[in-house]
Formats: C-alpha cells, structure tokens, sequence
C-alpha cells in the first residue's frame, strides 16, 4: 500500500512541477505583453477599453473625417489621420442601417475587442474611425484579420504624405 501511495505521490510532484512551469511561462508572456503596451502608453492589464484609447468627442470624428487617408475591404472602412499622442485611438461609426440595436452593439464589442487584440503590434500616433462595410457580415475572424492588415495599409499611406 505504501508502494503505491509513494509512486502516486512522484507522480504527483512531476505533474505539479509541469503545471507550474507552465504558470510561470504564462505569468512571463502576460508580463511582457503589459510591459509593451505600458510602453505605448497604455495601461491595460484590466482588460478594459480605456478612454484614452477611445475617440469621444465629435470634434475628434470630424478631424479624422476631414482627412483623406482611408482603407477598406470586404468587411470594414477604416478612415485615419494622425494624431500627436503616443496611443493610437479608436472611433466607432456603426449606423442603423447595419441593423437593431442587438446587431449594432455586436459589431462594436467585436470591433473594439480585436483592436484591443491587436493594439501593441498596431501603429502607434494615429486615429482611426472603423465602420462595417454595407452588406457585411458581424465574422469575429474576419473582422480579427481585418483590422491589421487595414491598418498597415494606413500607415503606409499616411507615410506617404
């Protein structure tokens, strides 16, 4: 019986030992991750979408509408101008014609958590005003695949002028 127990034990303490390994490299990729973005100037280990990342006023709207810098594919138009902070920030511009209320808000939590996904590889000093493109459908995945490959392309146009 003791046999047993001690061999269930070793077993045990190897298991454990992976399982903590594992925890720290989680715990050091988490790290890095809130150390690059608090080099952006971002302070996100909360998960949330704070108002410093977030274009509120209409004023801000107007400015990135007035520019001439746009990107768009089958799933999103994303307009752009650069701005003089160190973060990129964010404008929603989902209208009813895209759908009820229900449809708007899914559109906006996915567009909003894959900018958020993606915002310590994104460029930084630009804002951005993303909207669905008509007909499109309210994919995760797309939209995932969208926002960075969208992105690169405004930076290299805004680089260009």
């Amino acid at each position: 019986m003791t046999e047993v127990f001690g061999e269930l034990l070793g077993k045990t303490q190897i298991i454990g030992s992976r399982l903590l390994a594992l925890a720290v490299a989680i715990d050091l990729i988490a790290n890095h991750l809130d150390l690059t973005l608090e080099w952006k100037g971002i302070k996100m280990s909360d998960s949330r979408f704070p108002k410093s990342v977030r274009l509120r006023r209409q004023s801000e709207f107007d400015r990135v509408y007035g520019g001439d810098v746009f990107a768009a594919d089958n799933v999103l138009v994303i307009k752009a101008v650069r701005n003089d902070l160190a973060v990129s920030r964010l404008g929603l511009s989902v209208s009813r014609k895209v759908g009820n209320a229900v449809v708007r808000n899914r559109w906006k939590r996915r567009i909003r958590e894959a900018f958020r996904n993606h915002q310590a590889t994104l460029p930084a000093g630009i804002d951005f005003v993303v909207r669905p493109k008509k007909g499109a459908e309210c994919n995760y995945a797309a939209i995932e695949r969208s926002i960075p490959r969208l992105l690169q392309r405004i930076e290299k146009n805004l680089n260009v002028l």
